[in-house]
């Protein structure tokens, strides 16, 4: 055998053997009971942050919703006026209105010097009748739409009290029997 032999008999020294003892501390410990109440009314109140805030952010997207839209309508509404207002411009509405006021063209007018007011050509009445084949001008009725919102009473909207008028009014339906 290639082991070295220890000798026999020969103990080995034990060190000696320490007792153990509680070590006195210098602090005061923290009090259970005021901890947990603590910590719980922190989390209590976190939680009730974040209730409220959902609430409130909830409460917003409706109205934005509402408000988005209430735009939208608008949108149309002001798109429909645009369309009317177009529409009562055109040169086919004026004739029909000339025509309707008594107006008729005039072959042989007269004109006026505007410095010294002096005529020029014959001031003739016109009849009605001097270019034949005219006839008046016929513009298709096209229906005035009611582009204004109902008034919800329910929101406590009075639309006399605030002076907007919520009624359409159409053109007087004239040659339909």
């Amino acid at each position: 055998m290639s082991a070295l032999q220890a000798p026999v008999g020969v103990p080995e020294p034990r060190p000696a053997r320490t007792t153990l003892r509680a070590v006195s501390t210098s602090r005061q410990p923290i009090a259970r009971l005021p901890f947990v109440l603590i910590v719980a009314l922190l989390l209590g109140s976190g939680m009730i942050g974040v209730l409220l805030l959902s609430t409130t952010i909830q409460a917003q997207s409706s109205e934005l919703s509402d408000l988005q839209s209430q735009e939208a309508d608008l949108r149309y509404q002001e798109a429909a006026l645009a369309a009317q207002v177009q529409d009562l411009r055109s040169s086919s509405r004026l004739a029909q209105s000339a025509w309707e006021l008594g107006m008729r063209p005039n072959p042989n007018p007269a004109f006026i010097q505007m410095p010294d007011g002096q005529v020029t050509g014959d001031p003739t009445p016109v009849e009605g009748d001097e270019l034949t084949g005219m006839d008046p001008v016929v513009v298709p009725e096209t229906p005035v739409v009611s582009v204004l919102p109902a008034v919800d009473d329910t929101a406590g909207g009075d639309a006399a009290a605030s002076g907007t008028d919520t009624t359409a009014s159409s053109p007087p339906d004239e040659g339909q029997g």
